[in-house]
């Protein structure tokens, strides 16, 4: 019934959302981890909400297009085409590292980047920055259209923002979101617990076939696949689930081992898989669009980041696809991450960051037992469900929240903003 409501408040109110990023596909199909937004837009889209994004140009995308329901608009920044670089091949820092002199291109950047703001969020309801640097830009679209501005940090800008300026940016928000109760605790401003990455239940579960993906690499009904998904990098740690190869096929002869994602370490990868003579037992996938597909061919899924980080997308999509996962825990020196995320062997099995022995003593573990793989695949798909992570719960609490945004703007002008949105929740 309140799901129902909401439906008929969006269509009634014609609820118009401007999302700001520098994080999208550059096109439809696009793998290469810049998806989780989309599948966002996509399902706000299917809400009746009008989702239009505004994104960096670079030099293999259109400047304007619809993807299932979103408009998204590309801005220039630069005359020539071939010089939106900013944000293109890899992520902003890691070009800014690799071409130092891309830095010139800040200051046309942001100006474009603004003016589009501005007359992109005109005739919206709401702003929705992405990422801090983005959230810079949204406040002075704020501050000139007087419009409500959402704020939603990411890992990688959280980690790497000064704490100054991010609490900056977080006063100046209408309202910040956060993935976890326990997580990024002490933003100061509005908060609230909603995390964007949001699982599309008609994409991932058991209903989905593997078959096609399990036919293109020679993967046998009766091996035991492994999986690593992920950006080879090493904050994601991909050596370690490499090194573990040679103990684990001591104890699991029939295993196999994804290794599914690109970056920088995989020729570093290939090299070490050879060196330890498991290249019969390995496949490098590569980046893939098929993620559904290969986690339902998965036994076990692997995480192995160093920060321990509880809002992974790929483990959100494993818990949907009903497939018990091993993860590194959070380290006890987190800055943003307060208290227990999982529980062991409750939802997953936890294990020390970059602990191969530990690794090794887990798979071989979960394989020796299999009504522990079944429990902690059920109660992955509980933890979904809790922290509102599937799109039939957490699509119609975002619309709450962006309605209550724009009541608070049009009904009451008051700084006591927070109480209004909970009320407002409560009510619809």
């Amino acid at each position: 019934m309140g799901n129902t409501n909401t439906l008929e408040k969006v269509r009634k109110n014609r609820l118009r959302i401007c999302q700001i990023t520098t994080t999208f596909p550059w096109f439809r199909g696009d793998s290469h981890g810049r998806g989780t937004l989309f599948i966002l837009c996509k399902l706000l889209a299917r809400w009746g909400v009008e989702v239009k994004v505004l994104t960096p140009l670079n030099p293999i995308a259109n400047t304007y297009e619809v993807m299932e329901g979103v408009r998204v608009y590309r801005f220039h920044y630069v005359p020539f085409r071939g010089l939106h670089l900013v944000n293109y091949p890899y992520a902003m820092n890691i070009n800014f590292k690799k071409r130092p002199l891309l830095t010139l291109l800040l200051v046309p950047f942001f100006i474009s980047f603004l003016t589009h703001g501005i007359k992109l969020a005109r005739k919206c309801d709401v702003i929705h920055a992405h990422q801090l640097h983005c959230a810079i830009v949204g406040i002075i679209i704020k501050k000139y259209l007087k419009k409500p501005l959402v704020v939603t940090p990411w890992g990688t800008d959280i980690r790497t923002f000064p704490r100054w300026l991010s609490n900056w940016i977080f006063r100046h928000a209408d309202l910040v979101t956060r993935p976890f109760p326990y997580s990024f605790t002490d933003i100061p401003g509005n908060t609230v617990v909603f995390h964007t990455s949001v699982i599309d239940e008609e994409e991932f579960g058991p209903h989905v076939d593997p078959t096609p993906f399990k036919k293109e690499f020679g993967i046998k009904d009766d091996d035991f696949v492994i999986s690593f998904i992920g950006r080879l990098y090493e904050f994601k740690d991909p050596i370690t689930f490499v090194e573990a190869i040679p103990e684990i096929l001591q104890h699991i002869k029939d295993a196999k081992f994804l290794i599914v994602g690109d970056g920088p370490l995989r020729p570093v990868l290939e090299g070490r898989v050879k060196e330890l003579n498991v290249d019969t037992h390995v496949i490098f996938t590569g980046e893939r669009r098929d993620i559904p597909q290969i986690l339902r061919a998965t036994n076990i899924f692997v995480s192995l980041d160093i920060t321990g980080n509880p809002g992974n997308t790929i483990l959100a999509e494993t818990f949907a696809s009903g497939v018990p996962a091993i993860i590194t825990k959070i380290p006890h020196d987190s800055p943003w991450y307060r208290g227990a995320t999982f529980e062991h062997l409750r939802e997953v099995f936890l294990i020390p960051i970059k602990n191969k022995a530990a690794l090794v003593k887990a798979v071989v573990f979960l394989y020796n037992h299999p009504e522990v793989m079944e429990n902690l695949a059920k109660y992955g798909k509980v933890w979904l469900l809790k922290h509102n992570r599937v799109s039939s719960n957490a699509i119609p609490y975002l619309i709450k929240l962006y309605l209550s945004l724009v009541n608070q703007k049009t009904k009451h002008e008051t700084n006591d903003i927070n109480a209004y949105i909970q009320k407002s929740i409560c009510d619809a």
